[in-house]
C-alpha cells in the first residue's frame, strides 16, 4: 500500500514538472518569436502575426495572457481604425516588452484579413466588423472542462486552441489621439495582468535638448530685450522665485502625472467634468495645481500671519490702528483654516476614510 502511495507521489510530480516545462518552454518560445518579428520591422513591434489561419503556436497549457487582434490593414477594406491602431498595438508592445519580456506573461498576437490565408478564420468566428482586441487569459479549469464536456480526449484538452471555447474581455477602442489610445490600452492590459506599464517618451533626450534650448533662448531674450522693470530683477530671486515653483509642483505629484501621462481633467458617465479622481492611487494633472495653488497660498499666509504678529503699530507705520492688525490676523487665521480645509477636503474626496478632517468644503 505504502509502495503504491510513493509510485503515485513520484508519477503526479513527474507530471506535474513536465507540464511545468513545457508551459514555460511555449511562453518562452512565443517571446522569442516576438523579439524576432521586432528585429524584422522594428514599426510592427513585438507582435506575432497568424499566418495560413495557423494558429497552432498557441496551442498546449497556457500561463499566460495573450491579446489577440482581428484586424485589416488591407486599404482597399477600408477600415481606418485598424490602421490607426496598428502603432498603438505596437507602442504597447514594445512597452511591455521594455519592463517585462523576462516573465513570458503576456503575448501580442494578430489576425490580419491582409493576409487571404486567414479567411478562414475570419468565417469560423463570423466577425462582421474589424478590428477586434481580445485578451484571453490563461488556461483555467472551466475551460478544460468545457472542452472534456465537448468530448475531446485528453491529449485534445491540452493542446488544442479553440477561439470558441476559450473566454475573453474585448478591448473598447476609444476614439481620440493616439496617446489616449495607448494610454486606454496599456490601463486595460494592466487591470488584467496586474502589471503597470509606463509609458515613456521614446526621445527622451532629443525633448530635453529642444526643450532647454527653447528655454534658454526666452530667458537670454527677455534679458537682453525686455523691459526694464524684468531685467532689473535680481537673478538671486528669480533662482530662489524657480525654485519654490518646482518644490511645489514636485510635492503636488508632478512626476507621477508625466511619468503614467494622465489627462488635466476628465469627465464621468454623465457627462459632467471631474476634477478629484475617487481613489489614492491615480490623481489627474489638475490636481497637481490645485494641491500647487492651496500649498503656496498657505505658505504665503502663514508668512503674512508672521509678520503681523510682530507688527508695530506706531504713526510712521502703514496700519495706523491696532485693532486693525488684530482684525487681520484673525482674517489670516481664517484664510489658514480655509486653505488647510480645502487640502483635507480634498483627501476625504480621494478616500473616505481620512480621519483628520476639518470643515468639508467638497
Amino acid at each position: 500500500m505504502l509502495r503504491q502511495w510513493v509510485l503515485y507521489l513520484v508519477y503526479t510530480l513527474f507530471t506535474f514538472l513536465l507540464q511545468s516545462t513545457c508551459v514555460i518552454a511555449t511562453g518562452k518560445r512565443l517571446t522569442q518569436l516576438a523579439v524576432e518579428n521586432n528585429m524584422a520591422d522594428p514599426h510592427l513591434g513585438y507582435i506575432i502575426p497568424i499566418a495560413n489561419s495557423d494558429i497552432s503556436i498557441l496551442d498546449g497549457k497556457r500561463d499566460y495572457y495573450t491579446l489577440i487582434t482581428i484586424t485589416s490593414t488591407n486599404p482597399q477594406h477600408g477600415c481606418l481604425l485598424c490602421q490607426e491602431i496598428t502603432p498603438v498595438l505596437a507602442k504597447v508592445s514594445k512597452l511591455w516588452h521594455a519592463d517585462y519580456s523576462a516573465s513570458n506573461f503576456l503575448h501580442f498576437v494578430t489576425v490580419d484579413l491582409n493576409d487571404d490565408t486567414n479567411k478562414p478564420i475570419f468565417r469560423s468566428l463570423n466577425v462582421g466588423t474589424v478590428p477586434h482586441i481580445w485578451m484571453v487569459p490563461p488556461s483555467s479549469v472551466n475551460e478544460n472542462r468545457e472542452n472534456r464536456e465537448s468530448g475531446e480526449s485528453d491529449e485534445e484538452n491540452r493542446t488544442k486552441f479553440d477561439f470558441h471555447s476559450v473566454p475573453f474581455d474585448e478591448f473598447a477602442i476609444p476614439k481620440g489621439s493616439q496617446h489616449q489610445q495607448v494610454l486606454a490600452l496599456a490601463k486595460f492590459i494592466g487591470h488584467h495582468t496586474q502589471h503597470t506599464l509606463m509609458i515613456r517618451d521614446e526621445n527622451a533626450m532629443e525633448k530635453f535638448i529642444k526643450t532647454f534650448i527653447v528655454v534658454f533662448s526666452v530667458v537670454v531674450l527677455i534679458k537682453k530685450k525686455g523691459p526694464e522693470m524684468i531685467t532689473s530683477v535680481p537673478k538671486r530671486m528669480v533662482i530662489c522665485f524657480l525654485a519654490i515653483i518646482a518644490i511645489l509642483l514636485f510635492t503636488a505629484g508632478y512626476q507621477f502625472t508625466v511619468q503614467n501621462q494622465v489627462p488635466f481633467i476628465a469627465k464621468s458617465n454623465k457627462g459632467e467634468v471631474v476634477f478629484i479622481s475617487g481613489g489614492m492611487q491615480y490623481q489627474f494633472a489638475v490636481e497637481v495645481a490645485i494641491v500647487a495653488s492651496t500649498y503656496a497660498a498657505m505658505a504665503t499666509t502663514t508668512l503674512l500671519l508672521i509678520n503681523l504678529g510682530q507688527y508695530q503699530v506706531n504713526e510712521k507705520s502703514i496700519i495706523k490702528v491696532e485693532k486693525l492688525r488684530i482684525g487681520l490676523i484673525i482674517v489670516h487665521c481664517l484664510i489658514i483654516y480655509v486653505l488647510y480645509s480645502c487640502l483635507t477636503s480634498l483627501m476625504m474626496k480621494k478616500n473616505s476614510g481620512y480621519p483628520y478632517e476639518l470643515s468639508r468644503l467638497f
